[in-house]
């Protein structure tokens, strides 16, 4: 199984790392060191966008973490990078 570097493009840990954890975008709190692999789980069984059918490529909370949602299956489901923006824009004020 191969391991990807870390995000910070001069540490030399790979991910997760302890030093640069992947923060979540609306809480800023640090997602489970397991992130990855429940990432790729999710984009497994759930190939394809909800919302628009295109292939899946970003994972998404149903309930956001900000809101009391957490990282279980039961609250995840892929989506298409473009369904992922405009949500997360919406929630962040934008248009």
């Amino acid at each position: 199984m191969w391991s990807l570097p870390c995000r910070n493009r001069w540490c030399p840990n790979v991910q997760p790392c302890p030093q640069h954890p992947v923060m979540a975008f609306a809480t800023g709190t640090p997602l489970p060191g397991d992130w990855p692999q429940i990432r790729a789980n999710v984009l497994r069984a759930q190939p394809v966008c909800f919302h628009c059918g295109q292939p899946a490529t970003e994972v998404d909370h149903i309930i956001e973490r900000a809101d009391g949602g957490d990282d279980s299956y039961f609250n995840l489901r892929g989506v298409c990078r473009t369904f992922h923006q405009s949500k997360t824009g919406r929630m962040a004020g934008a248009s």
